[in-house]
């Protein structure tokens, strides 16, 4: 089973766009960031793996697949379950109140 491709996914692949990027600012793009386009292209795609279910009954011959995701922070897919994921970590473990205020410290290298 292919997962239908996400609106960003589909720009970058419109006209290689990605790649011609790439080989033109190739030397000033990070590994990382190389990396989580990789995975991001790939996700939910049989070459990142995928899980093969077969019908109990031995005489049917129903397969499916199941592509496995990227689980990069970056994918729109993958970053927004992670995202959402830690919302629901963050609200159970805060009291029950109207509004809810959480305020992140940012290391003094990022500024």
């Amino acid at each position: 089973m292919i997962r239908p491709v996400s609106p960003i996914k589909q720009l970058l692949q419109t006209g290689e766009a990605w790649w011609r990027h790439f080989k033109k600012h190739e030397h000033e793009i990070r590994s990382a960031v190389v990396d989580n386009m990789v995975r991001l292209l790939a996700c939910g795609l049989e070459v990142m793996g995928y899980a093969s279910h077969c019908c109990s009954n031995g005489a049917c011959p129903h397969r499916k697949r199941v592509c496995f995701s990227c689980k990069s922070r970056f994918c729109p897919t993958c970053g927004k379950q992670a995202t959402d994921q830690w919302i629901a970590t963050q609200t159970a473990r805060l009291p029950q109140t109207r509004w809810q205020h959480i305020t992140l410290t940012m290391p003094s290298a990022l500024w």
